[in-house]
């Protein structure tokens, strides 16, 4: 998020304080040295502290820090600065642009809740406000039971889902799990499972691994055939591009390499599992 503000300022050795709003992109192009106006927009805020003073040279030095507000606590912030000084109605302005660091500077980072999407199987039905799904008539039909997460995975974020609902009327092919890079939008809702997307699709089925419809590798980990109600399954994204599946809380390991960032989770009701609910 670009943050930016433009004031006249004199150097003096004292502290002055400032707030930095959030502006748009084209807000933030509009601010150069060209104009000088600026719309003020109620926005979060974060508060910047500004020291300077002459050092052993005679030399200005100036020093800041950033505090903010984070889930009701105050926080340090890093914060990257660049400034530029230039003449406007016959002040001279110094408009400095800055940008919030996001990493190991003690700040948290809050995480959006992840829902089904609302894009699916035809058979699939979202329950719950969106953290519970049902396959419909799973009696009749075995498949067409795909969901997805309402977003992309963040980093390192496990997504788990917990067994809800089965049936013993078909066997076989059991519950699958994994992730998908292909736009959420260009699914159709007729698609019969997960198995048959031939592109940036890795999943779980049974113990094994498949990628791009094809089986990869085989006796990765715990069947997922075994699961019953009650127990989870879960799928990582590692900062470092690795997939791993979880089943009941524990890693299976490396299932593929390479991952590539903003992919969704995907679970796939087939056969005899019906409704899973998000952990």
């Amino acid at each position: 998020m670009r943050r930016s503000f433009a004031k006249a300022m004199h150097w003096s050795p004292v502290l002055v304080l400032f707030t930095l709003s959030v502006v748009t992109a084209e807000q933030k192009d509009a601010a150069d040295g060209s104009k000088c106006a600026k719309e003020e927009k109620a926005a979060p805020s974060l508060t910047l502290s500004l020291t300077s003073w002459r050092n052993s040279e005679g030399e200005w030095v100036a020093e800041m820090s950033a505090r903010k507000e984070v889930n009701n606590s105050m926080r340090n912030v890093s914060v990257e600065m660049e400034h530029k000084i230039f003449e406007c109605n016959g002040k001279t302005v110094i408009l400095m642009t800055g940008r919030e660091v996001f990493g190991d500077h003690g700040q948290e980072i809050v995480k959006e809740e992840i829902f089904f999407n609302v894009r699916h199987g035809k058979n699939a039905f979202i329950t719950d406000g969106g953290r519970s799904a049902i396959r419909k008539n799973p009696e009749n039909h075995e498949g067409h039971g795909t969901l997805f997460s309402s977003r992309p995975l963040m980093d390192d974020e496990l997504f788990e889902v917990r067994v809800a609902s089965k049936i013993s009327d078909w066997g076989g092919t059991s519950i699958g799990i994994g992730v998908t890079a292909i736009p959420i939008s260009s699914f159709s809702s007729s698609t019969l499972w997960m198995m048959v997307i031939e592109n940036q699709t890795w999943m779980m089925y049974d113990e094994n691994i498949f990628v791009d419809g094809d089986e990869n590798k085989e006796n990765y980990g715990t069947s997922l055939s075994s699961l019953d109600i009650g127990d989870k399954v879960g799928v990582q994204r590692t900062s470092n591009g690795t997939l791993h599946f979880f089943v009941n809380g524990v890693d299976q390991g490396i299932a593929a390499i390479g991952i590539p960032r903003d992919v969704h989770a995907v679970v796939d009701l087939l056969r005899d599992f019906v409704a899973v609910a998000i952990v």
